[in-house]
């Protein structure tokens, strides 16, 4: 694969995990650096509710909405059936868009349209994410709150049908969680699945807690970086 020279003299991220996944991309080994992360494992989420609440993370304009993704139409088809029949059970959605260069226009109109949806573009904290979130709904993207969900063990379901080559090479493998689904009918059903079967939920959390740990590094991040300045 070809080196990409970035401007850059060094690209630092959280984990070794992460580190192997940039230098696949393309970006030369010894330009990108593991700083390290104090993530932490919290309890599981508890799911006693009959109608879950839903956030659907999205990204930004470098994601389904650049030029390089063929799945524009496939993303709005995805996304707007998987809140239709979200909405047709009662469960609430949260489209939590990222705040800086998002679709929010977009996302305006789809929380307009549905009466269970709303659209929420400013930034949470990690403590508001958890504590209006029962599971989170990726549609082929890997936002920020991924990450985060996995630490918080928040259920994940990732529609993956919406991803082209391209970003299945840039973003984190989905392959290791256990609710990978195709598009926003199997979604829905495995939603259904998990809030009415402990083992499932259980299997669920034991799949996303071994990704959390493969992308754990310990150490310390400001001082590390702070030593390569």
């Amino acid at each position: 694969m070809q080196d990409y020279n970035y401007i850059a003299d060094f690209i630092t991220t959280h984990g070794e995990a992460s580190r192997q996944l940039i230098t696949a991309s393309g970006v030369l080994s010894e330009k990108v650096i593991a700083i390290g992360n104090d993530f932490e494992l919290k309890p599981p989420v508890s799911l006693h509710s009959q109608y879950p609440r839903i956030t659907i993370a999205t990204r930004n304009w470098g994601g389904l909405w650049s030029n390089y993704s063929s799945m524009q139409d496939r993303y709005d088809h995805e996304l707007t059936e998987f809140i239709s029949l979200a909405e047709k059970n009662k469960w609430p959605v949260t489209i939590k868009s990222h705040p800086n260069g998002d679709y929010h226009e977009y996302y305006d109109l789809l929380a307009k349209r549905f009466s269970n949806a709303s659209h929420v573009s400013k930034g949470w904290k990690p403590d508001e994410f958890r504590e209006k979130t029962d599971i989170l709904v990726c549609v082929g993207e890997m936002p920020s709150l991924f990450i985060e969900a996995l630490y918080m063990q928040i259920p994940i379901i990732f529609i993956n049908g919406t991803m082209t080559k391209t970003q299945k090479k840039l973003n984190y493998s989905c392959d290791g969680l256990g609710a990978v689904v195709p598009g926003a009918k199997a979604a829905i059903q495995k939603i259904k699945e998990i809030i009415n079967d402990s083992e499932a939920l259980a299997l669920i959390f034991e799949k996303q807690r071994y990704v959390a740990l493969s992308y754990q590094t310990k150490g310390k991040p400001e001082q590390n970086l702070s030593e390569i300045i």
